[in-house]
């Protein structure tokens, strides 16, 4: 019985774990941490100082039972995290994966006649309203020049009547 039980325990101290499991490990344990992390914060929110009645002092206490709970399962998944990345960088090692190899850049694909063509002819209808828009702009801009100018000799119209000695 006893042989029975080491042959198992062998078995599953000889498994080797790729690195894509690892990471999906790493993966899930960053999720459950993420878990824990809410479900801490959720109880801090939902969480009242004692108020000294033996009932208050009671929830508080489960209160703290659970936070603590909560923030050791939280210190365990850190460790397992730890260990999990601790091997993936031994089998990994320092390499550093070249960029252009994990995502390849296409090159640009040439365009037919036909788009070009499109291209062109958007390229010229949107520089003609742009023509047309700088003239509005153009034109705004001496309407406003005008109006600011008038409005300047009305200020000192005002202010020359205010200070003659005829104008109050």
């Amino acid at each position: 019985m006893a042989h029975m039980q080491e042959e198992p325990r062998r078995s599953q101290s000889a498994v080797e774990f790729n690195p894509v499991s690892l990471y999906q490990a790493g993966q899930d344990i960053v999720q459950d941490i993420a878990q824990k992390a809410q479900e801490i914060f959720q109880a801090l929110k939902l969480s009242q100082l004692p108020n000294g009645i033996a009932t208050g002092q009671r929830n508080a206490q489960e209160r703290i039972n659970k936070l603590k709970d909560l923030l050791n399962k939280v210190e365990v998944l850190f460790k397992q995290l730890r260990v999990i990345y601790n091997e993936c960088q031994k089998r990994v090692g320092d390499v550093e994966p070249n960029v252009n190899t994990l995502v390849p850049i296409l090159k640009e694909i040439p365009n037919t006649e036909h788009e070009q063509a499109l291209k062109s002819h958007k390229e010229l209808v949107l520089q003609s309203r742009k023509k047309d828009l700088e003239m509005k702009l153009c034109m705004k801009n001496k309407q406003l020049e005008t109006l600011v100018a008038q409005m300047t000799d009305f200020v000192w119209d005002i202010n020359a009547a205010l200070a003659s000695p005829y104008g109050s």
